[in-house]
């Protein structure tokens, strides 16, 4: 997170969770300051694994879901990524999870599943690549529990 705000790029967390306590949490790890966006239950009408948040997110980003990365840990967190049409990368919670294969992980298949303790960053270029419209596609990545 830290990393792509010094880089710039527009941010939004999105969860189920309530407001106070993602805001409280976010401000304890000290980077509140990262997300131009905080979209939490009550910003829409059907939580995840419904689109509506990250629909919400990105049309307060300003940027049209297929421009947007979501980088998700839970299988309802992807389908709602996916269904809401962002390139959408899993990096499982629960440390056992990663490393495994593939075929291990029991959501909705994503874009990439992250199987290192480090962020891959050439996922951004990936997901750059798979547009059309080219580098524009990493422009904001949106994710949340």
């Amino acid at each position: 997170v830290r990393h792509l705000c010094a880089l710039g790029v527009p941010l939004a967390c999105v969860t189920n969770g309530e407001r106070a306590v993602v805001e409280a949490n976010l401000e304890v790890l000290g980077i509140r300051g990262c997300f131009q966006v905080v979209v939490a239950n009550g910003d829409y009408a059907a939580g995840k694994p419904a689109p509506d948040p990250y629909l919400c997110a990105c049309e307060r980003l300003g940027k049209e879901p297929g421009l947007c990365v979501a980088v998700e840990d839970s299988p309802i967190g992807a389908q709602a990524a996916l269904s809401a049409g962002l390139f959408t990368v899993v990096w499982p919670e629960e440390s056992g999870e990663r490393g495994a294969p593939e075929a291990s992980w029991s959501g909705p298949v994503p874009h990439h599943i992250i199987q290192e303790d480090r962020f891959p960053w050439e996922i951004l270029n990936l997901a750059s690549s798979q547009d059309p419209q080219g580098c524009d596609a990493a422009a904001s990545a949106v994710g949340g529990s």
